[in-house]
Order: C-alpha cells, then sequence, then structure tokens
C-alpha cells in the first residue's frame, strides 16, 4: 500500500449501548460514557490514507491512525484502522448513521467545518459491529484535503 497522505487528528468515538455495558459499575473515571450518543476522545495522532498498488483497479482507501505518545511523536496504540469505499453526503455530520453499506467497508459522511465524520466496521470479539467516528483536522483546508483525496480514491467527484 501506498500512502497518499498524512495529517496529525484528533479522533472521537460515538459510544454506543455496548460500551456501557463493558463499563465496570464501580469506575468513576472520565474516560467512561455515561450516556449513549456521547462523543468519547480517542486519542491525536497522524492518520495516513493508504491506497493499494497502482496497479490494483480497487476503489478504497484504508485509514490508519496511531496515538501519538508524545506531541508530534512517534503513533503507539492504533485509534482506526478500517477500509472506506463510499463516499456520501449525509445530512447529519453529528448523530450517528444507519449502517447502509456492506459490513465490510466504511463510509465518508458529510464533512463540516475543521470535522468529517466516518462509520466504519469494527471487530469487536466474535461480531463485526458499526462504529462512528469524528475526525478533527487544524483546519478547514486540512479537512478538505483529506475528504478530497478519499473521494477522488473512491471514484467519486470532490465533496
Amino acid at each position: 500500500e501506498q500512502c497518499v497522505l498524512q495529517l496529525r487528528i484528533k479522533t472521537f468515538r460515538l459510544t454506543t449501548a455496548r460500551d456501557l455495558e463493558k463499563a465496570p459499575p464501580t469506575e468513576t473515571s472520565q474516560s467512561v460514557p455515561k450516556k449513549v450518543g456521547e462523543w468519547k476522545e480517542m486519542g491525536i495522532g497522524p492518520i495516513r490514507v493508504l491506497q493499494p498498488p497502482s496497479s490494483s483497479s480497487s476503489t478504497h482507501v484504508r485509514l490508519v491512525q496511531r496515538r501519538e505518545t508524545t506531541p508530534g511523536g512517534q503513533g503507539t496504540k492504533v485509534l482506526l484502522n478500517c477500509t472506506i469505499s463510499t463516499c456520501e453526503l449525509d445530512s447529519s455530520l453529528f448523530e450517528a448513521p444507519s449502517n447502509t453499506t456492506s459490513p465490510n467497508s466504511g463510509k465518508i459522511f458529510k464533512p463540516e467545518g475543521k470535522f468529517c465524520r466516518v462509520g466504519a466496521p469494527v471487530q469487536d470479539g466474535d461480531e463485526v459491529v458499526f462504529e462512528t467516528y469524528l475526525l478533527k483536522f487544524k483546519s478547514e483546508g486540512d479537512r478538505e484535503i483529506f475528504t478530497n483525496v478519499v473521494a477522488d480514491s473512491c471514484g467519486y467527484t470532490k465533496l
């Protein structure tokens, strides 16, 4: 795979009922979600847009983000690793999307300001679940570059 873009972003994940079920009952930490539908910060680090080799006629990209150990430092823990094959304009940036794609591919939703929402399948034990992420970029320009690169790679017109 070839890295076609790398940007430093902050990533949030939309909490679900599964998160509340998994949380220890006596836990009072800030990292434990208090209700469904809250955005929980996952971390800051570089996100890479990876494209299959040029010989492949595939119309998808893979997004990989790792959490930084120090600002601008090397990434360690994987925060996001998903394949994106669909770009669509969605009317609501901050609400949970409906899962209308195949379970093996993610989506890029309507970008707005410095934010872009991504829906992606994630392995959770023995099952695959659809998670929603909110990517916060340093500037609107960075977000626009990101969405255009992903849209071009997926075979869609620029958003």
